[in-house]
């Protein structure tokens, strides 16, 4: 199998996943197991021999975490080695799930501490220089399957507005 560093630059430029956008000085990724969505040598989850993926799970609840197998060829489905779904526990467990195997296991140290374009866009997520790639994408899918909380009743103001709203009540 070739290194890393010959498949990349076999990949860099004809790649069908590449996406490019006029006026975003950015080229974009759609490869599975790629964090940011970047296209890049670090972030790039087919070239690299270990990668991590995030997806929304298939029934819309809970995330998917998978580990890539560098025993396998890149290309191969059957590269995926571990694919772990967290459904409950909400986003501290997803957090916490997600960094163990990232870090601590030793798995991708270098995707820790890392500051991204996917940081920068969630409002949650500028926590510090401590932000985790893997973390901050599992907890911007979690929220996004969460539904939109209802905003409160409009309370009414003054006293003319509520003896206003008291005459259009019907009494019962």
């Amino acid at each position: 199998m070739a290194s890393q560093d010959l498949q990349w630059l076999l990949v860099r430029n004809n790649s069908s996943f590449i996406v490019k956008q006029k006026g975003l000085g950015r080229i974009f990724s759609r490869e599975p197991r790629n964090l940011v969505q970047l296209h890049s040598y670090k972030y790039s989850g087919v070239v690299n021999a270990k990668a991590v993926g995030i997806e929304a799970a298939k029934s819309g609840k809970g995330i998917v975490l998978t580990t890539k197998n560098s025993k396998k060829t890149p290309f191969s489905i059957k590269s995926t080695k571990n694919a772990s779904t967290i459904k409950k526990g909400g986003s501290r467990r997803a957090a916490g799930v997600v960094s163990n195997v990232v870090a601590k296991k030793g798995y991708r140290a270098d995707l820790t501490k890392a500051y991204t374009p996917l940081a920068r866009s969630t409002a949650t997520a500028t926590v510090g220089d401590s932000d985790d790639v893997a973390v901050v994408r599992a907890s911007a899918l979690l929220r996004s399957q969460r539904g939109r909380k209802q905003p409160p009743a409009r309370k009414v103001r003054g006293s003319g507005a509520r003896k206003v709203v008291k005459v259009e009540e019907p009494v019962a």
